[in-house]
């Protein structure tokens, strides 16, 4: 099922320039054999090679997400986890993705967990290793109780800007207990 979410936001984002992309090579074929004129065919064959480079960039980032997904530890496990943005929780580790990118962790590499926007409730999550990841959540009382999960599973993570709230369980962080 995660598999399927990754793969359907990614389908997501190519669908619309894939889509007008399309409508545009219709639109101009038709002028072209109407009024016989080259500049329709340039249009056409602009759009053409433009759609080709798109549907190659498509493909490429779905298979290299598949690959990914293939080197994450028992990936049927996240079927089950609460998810936060485009972060997967489990009790033991999480899964992140961001553009074409998979970075599964234990949270023990948590470095540290910020409040970047509190009116719009985006969170920043750091790891040991460099990458950052970031996502937005429901309300200011989601983030707490998620820095709430962070304290309880890494004592040594630390919170900017924000101030845990809750009792650090899992389950809470989605439903708001």
């Amino acid at each position: 099922m995660v598999k399927r979410y990754i793969q359907s936001l990614i389908a997501m984002k190519y669908s619309a320039p894939m889509t007008l992309l399309s409508f545009g090579i219709f639109v101009f074929s038709y002028l072209w054999i109407e009024r016989s004129q080259l500049q329709y065919k340039i249009v056409v064959l602009i759009l053409g090679i433009v759609l080709g480079i798109l549907l190659i960039y498509y493909y490429f980032q779905k298979i290299s997400v598949c690959r990914q997904l293939k080197k994450v530890k028992d990936v049927k496990d996240f079927d089950q986890s609460v998810m936060i943005g485009h972060i997967f929780l489990l009790e033991d580790r999480c899964m992140c993705f961001k553009g074409s990118k998979i970075h599964e962790s234990n949270y023990q590499d948590i470095k540290n967990l910020s409040m970047e926007d509190e009116s719009k409730s985006m969170i920043c999550l750091r790891f040991a290793d460099g990458s950052v990841y970031s996502c937005k959540l429901t309300s200011l009382q989601q983030a707490q109780r998620f820095g709430a999960f962070i304290q309880r599973k890494n004592n040594s993570a630390q919170l900017i800007k924000l101030t845990p709230k809750g009792d650090g369980n899992l389950k809470h962080v989605e439903t708001g207990v």
